[in-house]
């Protein structure tokens, strides 16, 4: 028979059911798994909308998910939501944002020279938050549209934030990047930078700088992103899951209690 881990607390004490994983073992292995869902929805834009875990008394473990969304979740695909779950940025450095750099580098056109230049420098400021004040490390993030404020909460409890600008929304579903020049659910103030981008596009005539809505791939909405963000002068760019949408957004310089953070290293 299988059966899990359990702790029980009493006025002299605590008894806990050794002959089977300890509490600790169980909770390690089912945030092992937490994470592996989020590393899944970030690389792949699939959310598992079901996961039972079971650990068995040797130590094995099994694993069932299910993307089959709930019949009765309701989202509206192309939202900005104001706050979010608690997703952690994906590997930028190497992994989504290196893809999108890459894919700039392979042509030689005026408009992919830009755009390799823009990844390029986002990829060094990237990792320069990485180093400064633990870019890729938050345990929950929060986007506040109304006063345009994008922030992270650190494993210590820290809290970072940044004045945001909206790229975009990524939708998943249809594989579409809605820039926020023009976007329903981003205010005004907010638009800046995609603006920028529209602006480029507009002087320099490539026409897809300059629509709406576009078909493209993820590391694509980076590109766009990485554009935006160099033309509006931001610290940096960061993209984070709201409900099955990706948001992307460029930020400002991060800062904590009012000090920069990168004067505040862990």
């Amino acid at each position: 028979m299988t059966t899990t881990s359990y702790l029980r607390q009493s006025k002299t004490g605590s008894v806990e059911n050794d002959r089977f994983p300890s509490l600790e073992t169980a909770s390690f292995a089912s945030r092992a798994i937490l994470s592996l869902r989020d590393y899944i929805l970030q690389t792949t834009g699939r959310r598992i909308w079901g996961l039972t875990f079971t650990l068995y008394p040797d130590g094995k473990f099994n694993v069932e998910y299910d993307y089959n969304k709930p019949p009765d979740y309701e989202e509206d695909d192309d939202d900005v939501a104001a706050t979010s779950e608690a997703t952690p940025v994906a590997n930028l450095l190497g992994g989504l944002l290196g893809n999108a750099v890459r894919g700039a580098s392979e042509d030689q056109t005026p408009e992919s020279q830009r755009l390799f230049e823009a990844l390029t420098l986002l990829q060094r400021q990237t990792a320069e938050h990485s180093a400064n004040w633990g870019l890729g490390s938050e345990t929950n993030w929060n986007l506040d549209i109304n006063e345009g404020w994008l922030s992270w909460t650190l494993g210590d409890g820290r809290v970072v934030q940044a004045a945001v600008q909206v790229v975009g929304t990524y939708n998943t579903k249809n594989n579409s990047f809605m820039l926020g020049w023009d976007h329903p659910s981003v205010p005004e103030p907010l638009r800046r930078a995609a603006q920028q981008v529209h602006t480029l596009g507009q002087e320099l005539g490539i026409h897809r700088w300059t629509t709406r809505s576009v078909d493209c791939t993820e590391d694509e909405a980076w590109q766009f992103t990485a554009l935006a963000a160099q033309q509006d002068g931001a610290s940096g760019a960061y993209r984070g899951d709201a409900n099955g949408t990706w948001v992307y957004m460029s930020f400002g310089e991060p800062s904590i209690d009012g000090n920069p953070a990168k004067d505040q290293r862990p």
